[in-house]
């Protein structure tokens, strides 16, 4: 049902955790009770750090990762650039009644990036 780098993203967990002096955003699905939180640094306007928080199911948690990943080192401008689709391919498909993961992900950055 899930992709190897769903899978392995889930198993390896790349980024989790917490990350102080951040800006932040929350984002549930109060549908399946999903949660993910995404904490990003910037430096001179590029993101320099990203870290996430997720419980659920293994496509939050898999996109929770796999954006702090396609974030880090990229200029705001870029990473506001990136949607569900991008994250989609990344993750090499989600199952469609899984695709709430991305979008939850796309969410909590432009939170983020658009305060």
């Amino acid at each position: 049902m899930y992709s190897p780098t769903v899978r392995r993203l889930v198993a390896e967990l790349p980024n989790q955790g917490r990350l102080p002096d951040s800006a932040s955003a929350t984002v549930d699905n109060p549908i399946c009770g999903d949660v993910l939180e995404l904490y990003v640094k910037t430096e001179n306007g590029v993101i320099t750090e990203s870290c996430f928080q997720a419980s659920g199911c293994p496509a939050v948690i898999a996109a929770g990762a796999a954006i702090t990943i396609m974030v880090k080192g990229k200029p705001i401008a870029v990473a506001r650039q990136i949607e569900v689709g991008h994250l989609i391919d990344f993750l090499e498909q989600l199952p469609a009644h899984k695709r709430h993961g991305a979008e939850m992900a796309v969410r909590a950055l432009r939170m983020i990036i658009d305060n």
